[in-house]
């Protein structure tokens, strides 16, 4: 399995929603410094939910990171954006 796949569906069971959009990014950033050149470096994380959009930003990103924690031992960069 993809680790955009993995990662979208523990979101989706974590928070019980199904607008969740995971695009992997990597291949836009192998020039970079710093990046690890595994392809599974920078991810792009969509979430559309009115109740999720309205919560305390930064403890819905904890929350990601915390759900993903065993998959950000490899990722470099995560973007997340929630709309309503």
């Amino acid at each position: 399995m993809k680790l955009e796949d993995n990662i979208k569906l523990k979101l989706e069971k974590n928070f019980s929603i199904s607008n969740i959009k995971v695009v992997n990014n990597s291949k836009y950033h192998s020039n970079h410094k710093d990046s690890p050149n595994n392809n599974n470096s920078h991810f792009l994380i969509k979430i559309q939910n009115r109740s999720l959009s309205k919560e305390n930003k930064l403890l819905v990103h904890r929350q990601i990171y915390s759900i993903l924690k065993d998959e950000m031992k490899i990722i470099h960069a995560l973007e997340i954006q929630i709309s309503e």
